[in-house]
């Protein structure tokens, strides 16, 4: 039979396995007057700082609150349903003793009540809802190491670090795992399995750059269930999240105009699946200005308007054929416009509402400033190959900041110009820039000078 000392044990094991010093733990309760588990109510953060940290003796006092709240709603469950009931029957109650259960204490009294329809229905509505109100199942969770590929399994045996693709493999078993266990898991629960995971073979998952623990050591873990958590959930799932509209209200006494609040799909995404076509668009018509768009990709068409016209009319197909998981090679011949600067700046625009053009220009304007700002601040002896980039950015237009500094960084860093920039004739338009003369990495290309 289990004694005292063992149920304490237990209870402090299942909250606090990483303890090295439970043995101690247990004297320490002992000395203060801990006869039983229900004692523990009494017992203080203060009395706990010899043998404990601060976060520890919280966790073990709030867990064991939380156990005690959850007998005492169980226990006034039993005795409304006693009271309650019109069947004269008596109900009896078996006796009852501590037990701690996969690291939840739990009361494990075992009753039998009288066999009548309404008894079954109010034990199996208590039985639900205690089991949707369980908060702590992260703590009793069983990590499927046996269900890992042999290769992974192999390595951590090893305690050699998986690949990303071995770990990507890792986070979806475990999260497929976690969900059929809570369907909503919150970040505490995620982080507590990849903290137990850490633990357990901590070379193979801990966050260490240059010998030295990022953070917590499990945060890229967490992270990663996160995501696999996220995306899970958004299939099928509208998500209505706010972001600030670009439209301002105006207001009557000249007051700063008020920022107006639009729902959001997934993703920062307003239009993620259109539910219809446009007014004045039918099936055919759709596949009519589809196979325009493939015509004229193949003439070479340069007209902008033009091409952004057909893609804002079509959205709502190539939504559709997106996210039907089209093969990306089969969506380059259906849709070649996606996948040219053109087309996937107006297709951008319809999903998320934000314009790359002008909201790259306001982004790039603030970054550069406080870039050059940064270089103007170093002593003079840093910023000598700079000095005088930083004079002809000021001399210059606002125009040239975005290429002014990053000839800074190239400068400052020692790498060639010729790498990144490609200049061209000031007179040169864009449409006269040919493949011939760009190298086969990203670059920019700028006018003249700079």
């Amino acid at each position: 039979m289990e004694t005292v000392d063992d149920a304490i044990a237990a209870y402090i094991r299942s909250v606090l396995p990483s303890v090295i010093s439970q043995q101690s733990l247990v004297g320490t309760l002992k000395d203060l007057g801990v006869e039983t588990l229900e004692d523990l109510k009494y017992v203080q953060e203060a009395d706990l700082s010899d043998v404990l940290r601060p976060t520890e003796a919280r966790m073990l006092i709030s867990r064991f609150k939380v156990w005690s709240d959850e007998s005492a709603h169980s226990e006034a469950t039993k005795d409304n349903f006693a009271s309650g009931t019109s069947n004269p029957s008596p109900v009896r109650f078996s006796p009852s003793c501590q037990a701690v259960n996969a690291g939840n204490v739990v009361d494990s009294a075992s009753s039998s009540y009288a066999d009548t329809p309404s008894s079954k229905s109010s034990l199996c509505s208590t039985q639900s809802s205690k089991s949707h109100e369980d908060h702590d199942w992260h703590h009793d969770f069983a990590i499927p190491w046996s269900n890992m590929p042999s290769a992974v399994k192999t390595k951590l045996e090893k305690q050699e670090r998986p690949s990303a693709r071995e770990r990507r493999e890792i986070v979806r078993l475990i999260v497929d795992e976690i969900l059929s266990v809570c369907k909503k898991p919150r970040k505490k629960h995620l982080a507590e399995v990849a903290r137990r995971m850490v633990l357990k073979y901590p070379k193979s998952f801990k966050d260490i750059v240059a010998r030295q623990t990022i953070g917590s050591g499990y945060d890229s873990l967490t992270k990663q269930f996160q995501c696999r958590v996220d995306n899970l959930k958004r299939e099928g799932v509208t998500f209505q999240q706010k972001r600030p509209q670009r439209e301002s209200l105006e207001t009557d006494e000249g007051d700063e105009p008020k920022t107006k609040k639009i729902a959001r799909d997934s993703y920062g995404c307003i239009n993620w699946l259109p539910c219809s076509l446009p007014a004045s668009e039918t099936s055919e018509t759709q596949k009519q200005k589809q196979q325009q768009l493939v015509n004229m990709h193949k003439e070479k068409e340069k007209d902008q308007n033009k091409i952004e016209k057909i893609m804002n009319a079509t959205f709502c197909t190539q939504r559709k054929d997106i996210i039907t998981g089209t093969d990306t090679s089969e969506l380059m011949k259906m849709w070649p416009y996606l996948f040219e600067m053109c087309g996937a700046k107006a297709h951008f625009l319809k999903l998320t509402g934000v314009s790359l053009n002008s909201d790259f220009d306001v982004a790039m304007t603030k970054k550069c400033r406080r870039i050059q700002d940064y270089f103007q601040s170093l002593p003079r002896d840093r910023r000598n190959k700079i000095t005088k980039i930083l004079c002809d950015i000021k001399e210059a237009s606002t125009s040239c900041a975005i290429a002014g500094t990053v000839q800074i960084l190239l400068a400052y860093f020692n790498e060639a110009e010729d790498k990144i920039i490609v200049k061209v004739e000031d007179t040169c338009l864009p449409r006269e820039v040919t493949d011939e003369q760009l190298p086969a990495r990203p670059c920019i290309v700028v006018c003249g000078n700079y």
